[in-house]
Parts: structure tokens; C-alpha cells; sequence
């Protein structure tokens, strides 16, 4: 939870333990480099992830 200095609230990280649910986009990328030959997965299912999560 980070707390916010100058006011009394906090907010939450994680949104789904909070009781009314919220849709909110992802901040964290889930593919970290380009897609490679040696890549343990094809190019299509690291663009799937990519796009998709």
C-alpha cells in the first residue's frame, strides 16, 4: 500500500482486495526482451503474451 504524504487516504496497489472492484490497465509489461529464434517459445505466442497478458 503506498500511503500518500500530504493526505489521509492510501491507496491500494491491488484494487481486486478493495470491496468494489475496478477494471484498470497493466502497468507492468509482461514480455521483457525481443523475441528471438532461441526464444522458448514462437513468435506468435510471444506477441499472444505481449497483446494479451
Amino acid at each position: 500500500m503506498n500511503v500518500l504524504a500530504n493526505k489521509s487516504q492510501t491507496t491500494d496497489d491491488y484494487p481486486t482486495r478493495l470491496s468494489a472492484e475496478e477494471w484498470s490497465d497493466r502497468k507492468d509489461l509482461v514480455v521483457w526482451t525481443k523475441w528471438s529464434p532461441d526464444a522458448p517459445l514462437t513468435q506468435a505466442q510471444e506477441q499472444s503474451y505481449a497483446d494479451n497478458g
